[in-house]
């Protein structure tokens, strides 16, 4: 019988022990995803040996590991102080949460590691990845839920048959990105569109004592950059050249949301303009700004925040 694509799901569990698969059940599917892509990456040893004729001998498959990709809406748990669902995929991306009083962050960490085992299911097909870690951008639009774009990467364990879970999805709904309030260096620019992006270096353990040849990923260094379409403005105003070419820093930040539990803020101390182009919105003189957020005094270059 054929399989239909479209019927999938993403489940995902912190491991207790880093690149040993977690039993995945109906609870691990935390929400629905977005744009699910998931891709194998199988190295193939290939053979040209010479001899009394032409052609390569059988290939080898070696290690194995394997990549996915996924966007969700950036809704939280309804409760101040709740993990919001995605919350164990920002520690797989090494971000160690905090639950405070009135609010749960999220602040980049260089000392303690998370690892998730996942399983991608598709219409009675499980395929299982150990050990994974991953980075993501954080994109809000005007008008728009603002999603998470998570790409990880861990061991392939290959796939079972697996039956979709009868799963309960969070019926708390993601807040538009609308009357939001945006702070670059005390300015209030007039803004369509944002991006930050966490690029993590994945790295791959391998070993020749592992059947796939695997043990997990391991994030190894992290660079962090977010992105602006602001309108042009007078020079007077604010000059983007002087940001770009100057050394002075700015502290930046975006807030949106009103309701408990699912209100956003994310917090950058120390940002710095490294690319500035020309660009037009409807007609309108805009600039296409990037920045490097950088750590003020270590490991708080991004504060995510659920209020």
């Amino acid at each position: 019988m054929a399989k239909v694509f479209g019927k999938a799901q993403l489940a995902f569990k912190i491991e207790s022990t880093p690149g040993s698969f977690e039993t995945l059940s109906t609870s691990e599917v935390k929400f629905p995803v977005f744009d699910l892509d998931f891709s194998p990456d199988i190295e193939i040893n290939e053979r040209e040996p010479v001899r009394e004729f032409f052609g390569p001998d059988q290939p080898l498959a070696g290690t194995r590991f394997a990549s996915v990709s996924f966007k969700v809406e950036m809704a939280g748990s309804g409760t101040a102080t709740t993990p919001p669902p995605w919350g164990d995929l920002l520690k797989a991306c090494r971000f160690a949460e905090t639950i405070d009083t009135d609010n749960v962050n999220y602040d980049p960490d260089s000392s303690s590691e998370s690892t998730v085992s996942i399983g991608i299911l598709r219409d009675g097909i499980m395929y299982k990845i150990a050990g994974a870690t991953g980075s993501f951008n954080i994109i809000g639009e005007a008008g728009k839920p603002a999603v998470i774009e998570f790409t990880f990467v861990g061991v392939y364990l290959g796939y079972d048959d697996q039956s979709l879970f009868d799963a309960t999805y969070p019926t708390v709904q993601p807040p538009l990105v609308l009357g939001a309030s945006i702070d670059i260096g005390g300015d209030t620019p007039i803004i369509s569109k944002f991006e930050i992006t966490v690029e993590n270096e994945n790295s791959k353990e391998v070993s020749c004592g592992s059947s796939s040849g695997g043990v997990r990923t391991l994030i190894t260094n992290r660079k962090i950059s977010l992105k602006l379409d602001p309108e042009m403005v007078a020079k007077s105003t604010r000059d983007w050249f002087a940001k770009l070419t100057g050394t002075d820093t700015e502290q930046a930040s975006i807030q949106w949301g009103s309701s408990a539990g699912n209100t956003f803020t994310l917090t950058m101390p120390s940002v710095k303009v490294t690319s500035l182009g020309d660009a037009e919105r409807e007609g309108i003189y805009v600039n296409e700004v990037e920045f490097m957020v950088l750590p003020d005094s270590g490991n708080d270059e991004l504060e995510i925040k659920q209020s």
